[in-house]
């Protein structure tokens, strides 16, 4: 696959509510709180685990729920106290709550922080570990990627060249910008060869910190760090 670009990234922003016994990022290290998500394959889920995994949050995750909007009115309704979605869905639906506390945004997930959260740290910001930052960029890497356009394998490089060319004059047109604007929707564009170096990096993360953020996902405790596999026992012939 080969990227044409990104038209926003989807930057995930895990907010607690106001009433939360926690409220920032040492209150979670110390106090469990509960958390909402859909399914273990989802961000609402990975994000989490991965706090809890590699920063030590003390969530309960409490999956189930059918997508954000039921998540959404758990945390109004009290059920739970925080929720991960994306920024570019938060500030649509629910900026007005975010502004006036009722919502406080914890910490957001990317390779670079939203414009509008300048100083809401992501979650590679939150650990010194280099190992533990590269396994959390690399769980980050989609949301960078977000809302893309890709052209098949096999596509002639003068076809993508211009393809690129195209998608880069399209979300700069006055028009397109007016017309998202008046939908609140949001034009945050990355060139394709960019979207193509984010996706790479991604597939080379070394196998060892991928099998460490997919243990992350599963709960497990992460006491071993190298040569971990359990030698088999054999057996005694009798």
């Amino acid at each position: 696959m080969t990227y044409i670009g990104s038209i926003v990234p989807v930057n995930p922003v895990i907010v607690v509510r106001r009433q939360s016994k926690a409220k920032s990022i040492e209150a979670l290290k110390k106090t469990e709180i509960a958390i909402a998500c859909s399914g273990r394959g989802s961000q609402s889920y990975i994000m989490p685990a991965m706090l809890k995994y590699f920063i030590g949050f003390k969530w309960k995750l409490i999956c189930g729920y059918k997508g954000s909007a039921p998540m959404t009115l758990a945390l109004q309704r009290g059920e739970v106290d925080a929720q991960s979605s994306a920024w570019i869905s938060w500030k649509i639906r629910h900026f007005d709550a975010i502004q006036n506390g009722d919502l406080k945004p914890i910490v957001q997930v990317g390779l670079k922080r939203e414009a509008d959260l300048p100083d809401l740290p992501l979650m590679q910001d939150l650990t010194e570990d280099a190992e533990i930052k590269r396994i959390l960029e690399f769980v980050s890497s989609g949301s960078a990627i977000g809302r893309s356009i890709i052209a098949g394998p096999g596509t002639p490089k003068d076809r993508i060249a211009a393809l690129r060319k195209a998608f880069d004059k399209t979300v700069k047109d006055p028009k397109l910008l007016a017309f998202a604007k008046k939908r609140n929707a949001i034009i945050d564009p990355k060139p394709g060869a960019e979207v193509q170096k984010i996706a790479l990096r991604a597939l080379n993360t070394p196998k060892e910190l991928v099998e460490r953020a997919r243990a992350a996902t599963k709960g497990k405790t992460e006491k071993c760090q190298k040569n971990c596999k359990k030698k088999k026992k054999k057996k005694k012939k009798s």
